[in-house]
């Protein structure tokens, strides 16, 4: 009887081995050798990039039509890199205004035959290279497929992989889509999108691309002309994760003070307390003369006053933010933020992750008077990028509200009661038609009410 538990599983063992070594059907293959060869072929790479436009930079460009060619090296294929989506082109509302960060995701890129896989990694789960902890991560964990792409050619001087990536960069990569179902379920009309703008330099890569959407379950839309469509701008900018200083080194935050933080879960963490580490969020600043104990640093952090700014609110912006210099100089470094204004004509755009930028944007519904987000290095905690978001219209109400509650009654010329909007409800043509503004009247009458309580 001692025997019986042993040759159930031994006869258990037999059968799943036995299972293992049953032949699986083949399923049919309707396709001919030459059909299948002709499609593993790759094509001469100078027929393919015969006139087409090149753009030399992090990967060489070659544009030609409808195609937008990526050349990417053999050892540009170990790297990690970085990929910042910001909404270029906003709708004015569903919180899709200009300038608000999308994703932000590091990426690998790996060849399998005659395809690039392009992987979101994993960047939470970590542990120490080197260590037997690493292995298991690697193993344990599994990163996320963005896309794939065919390899169109070779170069055969480089031996660098043609591929295009227009169609991966035309699909939802963003999953706006999401965002818009809760709008008429809004999808994307891939043939109806295209590359509006692309830049290309040694560290990064700058495209624009505009995305058309449509339903046939349009409602009432006032932010649109017709609800049926719309038109919305995403910027992306592509970088070697090594942008910014190589000398930064991640500062664990202190749970004491208040910090935005970069957060893993590291297995090789000898901290017996937990296996989190968090990275604070900062700016990578270095003195340009590391002896004085006042110093101005080598790089500043440069602040863009956006063009759309009016200009009657610039010298205050820039005074605002100039008052953060003295927060710094508790840190040893003078001046290290500077300020100055988009000119007119200035051939980048606000979404650039390369520029650190206070955006003046619009909205049909406010949804905030301002936003600060900022992108971060996910391994190290370095801030690459931070835009301020300002709402102008917001704005614009409280100096209406001003100038209708406060102003007029220390001069005594009181306005005559209407609603704080410059056009009257119902009246002309557009969304305004259909709006009721008793409710922001009602909204005025209690903040006077208010202000009158607290001033007796």
């Amino acid at each position: 009887m001692r025997l019986f538990p042993q040759y159930l599983v031994l006869s258990g063992l037999v059968i799943l081995f036995g299972c293992t070594a049953v032949p699986q059907p083949v399923p049919p293959n309707n396709k001919t050798d030459k059909e299948e060869k002709k499609e593993d072929e790759l094509k001469p790479f100078p027929e393919i990039t015969k006139e087409a436009e090149i753009l030399k930079g992090l990967f060489n460009i070659y544009k030609k039509k409808e195609h937008l060619y990526w050349e990417i090296r053999p050892e540009q294929l170990t790297e990690n890199y970085l990929l910042v989506s910001t909404v270029e082109k906003g709708v004015g509302f569903n919180f899709l205004l200009s300038g608000v960060p999308l994703d932000q995701d590091v990426l690998t890129l790996k060849r399998v035959e005659n395809k690039i896989f392009f992987f979101k990694r994993n960047t939470f789960f970590r542990a120490q290279p080197g260590t037997p902890e690493h292995y298991a991560v690697e193993r344990s964990f599994a990163d996320s497929l963005l896309g794939i792409v065919k390899i169109e050619s070779v170069n055969p001087e480089t031996q660098g992989v043609l591929i295009d990536i227009r169609n991966l960069l035309l699909s939802d990569v963003s999953s706006i889509s999401e965002l818009l179902e809760k709008e008429s379920n809004y999808s994307l009309n891939q043939s109806a999108s295209y590359l509006s703008g692309i830049k290309n330099f040694p560290e990064n890569i700058e495209l624009t691309f505009r995305y058309n959407y449509s339903t046939k379950k349009a409602g009432y839309n006032q932010a649109v002309p017709d609800a049926k469509s719309l038109e919305l701008g995403v910027h992306y900018s592509f970088s070697r994760l090594a942008l910014g200083s190589e000398r930064f080194y991640p500062r664990p935050a202190d749970p004491r003070v208040g910090y935005f933080t970069v957060s893993c879960k590291d297995f090789s963490n000898p901290d017996p307390r937990t296996p989190y580490r968090h990275a604070i969020r900062r700016w990578s600043l270095e003195k340009a003369d590391p002896q004085a104990e006042l110093s101005a640093p080598k790089k500043p952090i440069v602040f863009w006053i956006d063009k759309a700014t009016p200009y009657e609110y610039r010298e205050a912006v820039k005074n605002g933010v100039l008052m953060w210099n003295k927060a710094f100089e508790q840190a040893g470094f003078k001046n290290a933020l500077e300020v100055r204004v988009q000119p007119a004509n200035a051939d980048w755009d606000a979404a650039d992750v390369r520029y650190n930028v206070i955006l003046w944007i619009t909205s049909h519904e406010v949804p905030f008077l301002g936003y600060g987000p900022s992108r971060t290095n996910p391994l190290t905690g370095e801030i690459l990028d931070a835009d301020i978001l300002v709402e102008g219209d917001a704005f614009k109400r409280l100096g209406r509200f001003y100038k209708y509650f406060i102003e007029s009654s220390l001069t005594g010329e009181m306005t005559p009661n209407r609603s704080l909007d410059v056009v009257p409800p119902g009246s002309g043509s557009g969304p305004d038609r259909f709006s009721c503004a008793f409710s922001q009247i009602l909204d005025g009458e209690v903040g006077l009410a208010l202000m009158s309580m607290m001033a007796n």
